[in-house]
Protein backbone atom coordinates (compact mmCIF):
# COMPACT_ATOMS: atom_id res chain seq x y z
CA UNK A 1 0.00 0.00 0.00
CA UNK A 2 1.18 3.53 -0.71
CA UNK A 3 -0.07 6.90 0.38
CA UNK A 4 -2.01 8.91 -2.14
CA UNK A 5 0.77 11.47 -2.58
CA UNK A 6 3.41 8.83 -3.41
CA UNK A 7 1.09 6.88 -5.71
CA UNK A 8 0.17 10.07 -7.61
CA UNK A 9 3.82 11.10 -7.93
CA UNK A 10 4.78 7.67 -9.34
CA UNK A 11 1.64 7.54 -11.55
CA UNK A 12 0.51 4.29 -9.93
CA UNK A 13 -2.98 2.89 -9.56
CA UNK A 14 -4.34 -0.09 -7.64
CA UNK A 15 -3.29 -3.28 -9.41
CA UNK A 16 -0.06 -1.84 -10.87
CA UNK A 17 3.11 -3.85 -10.31
CA UNK A 18 6.39 -2.33 -9.17
CA UNK A 19 9.58 -4.09 -10.18
CA UNK A 20 13.24 -3.32 -10.61
CA UNK A 21 13.15 -3.64 -14.42
CA UNK A 22 10.75 -0.64 -14.70
CA UNK A 23 13.42 1.83 -13.56
CA UNK A 24 16.56 0.41 -11.89
CA UNK A 25 17.43 3.78 -10.34
CA UNK A 26 14.03 4.39 -8.74
CA UNK A 27 13.05 0.80 -7.95
CA UNK A 28 16.52 -0.67 -7.39
CA UNK A 29 15.73 -1.74 -3.83
CA UNK A 30 12.81 -3.94 -4.89
CA UNK A 31 13.90 -7.60 -4.86
CA UNK A 32 10.81 -9.14 -6.40
CA UNK A 33 7.73 -7.59 -8.02
CA UNK A 34 5.28 -5.82 -5.71
CA UNK A 35 1.62 -5.33 -6.50
CA UNK A 36 -0.10 -2.15 -5.31
CA UNK A 37 -3.18 -3.33 -3.42
CA UNK A 38 -4.31 -0.09 -1.84
CA UNK A 39 -3.90 3.68 -1.70
CA UNK A 40 -4.06 5.44 1.66
CA UNK A 41 -5.83 8.81 1.76
CA UNK A 42 -4.53 11.67 3.83
CA UNK A 43 -1.55 13.98 4.10
CA UNK A 44 1.02 11.38 5.12
CA UNK A 45 3.82 9.88 3.03
CA UNK A 46 3.72 6.20 3.79
CA UNK A 47 4.38 2.84 2.21
CA UNK A 48 3.26 -0.39 3.82
CA UNK A 49 4.72 -3.78 2.91
CA UNK A 50 3.50 -7.05 4.38
CA UNK A 51 5.46 -8.82 7.09
CA UNK A 52 5.53 -12.00 4.98
CA UNK A 53 7.24 -10.19 2.11
CA UNK A 54 9.95 -8.77 4.38
CA UNK A 55 10.43 -12.01 6.26
CA UNK A 56 10.68 -14.15 3.09
CA UNK A 57 13.37 -12.04 1.42
CA UNK A 58 16.87 -12.31 2.84
CA UNK A 59 17.79 -8.81 1.63
CA UNK A 60 15.17 -7.20 3.88
CA UNK A 61 15.19 -9.51 6.89
CA UNK A 62 17.98 -7.76 8.82
CA UNK A 63 16.95 -4.21 7.93
CA UNK A 64 13.24 -4.48 8.62
CA UNK A 65 11.96 -3.20 11.93
CA UNK A 66 8.56 -4.11 13.20
CA UNK A 67 6.54 -2.01 15.54
CA UNK A 68 3.30 -1.96 17.37
CA UNK A 69 1.71 1.03 19.06
CA UNK A 70 -0.22 0.20 22.22
CA UNK A 71 -2.65 2.79 23.55
CA UNK A 72 -4.25 2.14 26.92
CA UNK A 73 -7.84 2.93 27.66
CA UNK A 74 -8.32 5.82 30.09
CA UNK A 75 -7.60 4.70 33.63
CA UNK A 76 -5.59 1.63 32.58
CA UNK A 77 -2.32 3.38 31.70
CA UNK A 78 -0.40 2.06 34.73
CA UNK A 79 -1.51 -1.54 34.18
CA UNK A 80 -0.60 -1.47 30.48
CA UNK A 81 2.73 0.20 31.28
CA UNK A 82 3.47 -2.49 33.89
CA UNK A 83 2.54 -5.28 31.46
CA UNK A 84 4.75 -3.87 28.69
CA UNK A 85 7.68 -3.22 31.03
CA UNK A 86 7.69 -6.48 33.01
CA UNK A 87 5.99 -9.08 30.80
CA UNK A 88 6.65 -8.09 27.18
CA UNK A 89 10.07 -6.45 27.44
CA UNK A 90 12.82 -9.00 26.68
CA UNK A 91 16.09 -9.30 24.75
CA UNK A 92 14.05 -10.05 21.61
CA UNK A 93 11.45 -7.34 22.20
CA UNK A 94 12.12 -3.77 23.26
CA UNK A 95 9.26 -1.73 24.68
CA UNK A 96 9.33 2.04 24.87
CA UNK A 97 6.75 3.32 27.32
CA UNK A 98 6.02 6.90 28.24
CA UNK A 99 7.57 6.28 31.66
CA UNK A 100 10.74 4.83 30.10
CA UNK A 101 11.00 7.69 27.60
CA UNK A 102 10.50 10.25 30.40
CA UNK A 103 13.18 8.61 32.54
CA UNK A 104 15.55 8.38 29.58
CA UNK A 105 15.00 12.06 28.81
CA UNK A 106 15.66 12.94 32.46
CA UNK A 107 18.92 10.91 32.39
CA UNK A 108 19.96 12.67 29.19
CA UNK A 109 19.20 16.11 30.66
CA UNK A 110 21.15 15.27 33.82
CA UNK A 111 24.19 14.17 31.83
CA UNK A 112 24.01 17.31 29.67
CA UNK A 113 23.81 19.50 32.77
CA UNK A 114 26.72 17.63 34.36
CA UNK A 115 28.78 18.13 31.21
CA UNK A 116 27.90 21.74 30.35
CA UNK A 117 27.56 23.26 33.84
CA UNK A 118 31.33 23.40 34.49
CA UNK A 119 31.92 24.90 31.05
CA UNK A 120 29.25 27.58 31.52
CA UNK A 121 30.55 28.25 35.03
CA UNK A 122 34.12 28.77 33.78
CA UNK A 123 32.96 31.04 30.95
CA UNK A 124 30.86 33.08 33.41
CA UNK A 125 33.86 33.52 35.72
CA UNK A 126 36.10 34.55 32.80
CA UNK A 127 33.58 37.11 31.50
CA UNK A 128 33.07 38.49 35.01
CA UNK A 129 36.81 38.93 35.50
CA UNK A 130 37.22 40.65 32.12
CA UNK A 131 34.30 43.03 32.76
CA UNK A 132 35.62 43.75 36.25
CA UNK A 133 39.09 44.50 34.91
CA UNK A 134 37.74 46.81 32.22
CA UNK A 135 35.60 48.67 34.80
CA UNK A 136 38.58 48.96 37.16
CA UNK A 137 40.69 50.47 34.37
CA UNK A 138 37.92 52.89 33.42
CA UNK A 139 37.34 53.95 37.04
CA UNK A 140 41.07 54.37 37.65
CA UNK A 141 41.28 56.76 34.71
CA UNK A 142 38.43 58.80 36.21
CA UNK A 143 39.96 59.19 39.69
CA UNK A 144 40.73 62.91 39.18
CA UNK A 145 37.07 63.51 38.26
CA UNK A 146 35.86 61.64 41.35
CA UNK A 147 38.31 63.55 43.53
CA UNK A 148 37.00 66.85 42.17
CA UNK A 149 33.37 65.82 42.73
CA UNK A 150 34.19 64.71 46.29
CA UNK A 151 36.06 67.97 46.93
CA UNK A 152 33.06 70.01 45.74
CA UNK A 153 30.85 68.42 48.40
CA UNK A 154 29.48 65.21 46.95
CA UNK A 155 29.45 62.31 49.40
CA UNK A 156 31.09 58.94 48.84
CA UNK A 157 27.61 57.35 48.80
CA UNK A 158 26.55 59.70 46.00
CA UNK A 159 29.69 58.82 44.02
CA UNK A 160 29.05 55.09 44.57
CA UNK A 161 25.43 55.44 43.36
CA UNK A 162 26.59 57.36 40.30
CA UNK A 163 29.18 54.70 39.43
CA UNK A 164 26.62 51.94 39.93
CA UNK A 165 24.14 53.65 37.61
CA UNK A 166 26.83 54.32 35.01
CA UNK A 167 27.99 50.70 35.17
CA UNK A 168 24.40 49.48 34.73
CA UNK A 169 24.10 51.71 31.66
CA UNK A 170 21.51 54.00 33.19
CA UNK A 171 21.29 57.30 31.28
CA UNK A 172 22.54 60.11 33.47
CA UNK A 173 21.42 63.69 32.75
CA UNK A 174 24.53 65.88 32.89
CA UNK A 175 22.91 68.90 34.55
CA UNK A 176 21.42 67.02 37.52
CA UNK A 177 24.66 65.30 38.46
CA UNK A 178 26.70 68.46 38.14
CA UNK A 179 24.42 70.41 40.45
CA UNK A 180 24.13 67.68 43.09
Amino acid sequence: MLSEEIATTLNLEIGDTLERSMDPETYGAIVSPLKLVGILEGSVRLGIVSYEFLDNHERYRDRATYGLLVIAQPGHEAAVDDLLTHEINSPQTKTYTLQWLSEDLARLEASLYAFFFPIVFLITIAVTLVVGAINQIAFTQRLPEFGTLHATGHSKGWLARRLTLETAGWPLPAGRWASG
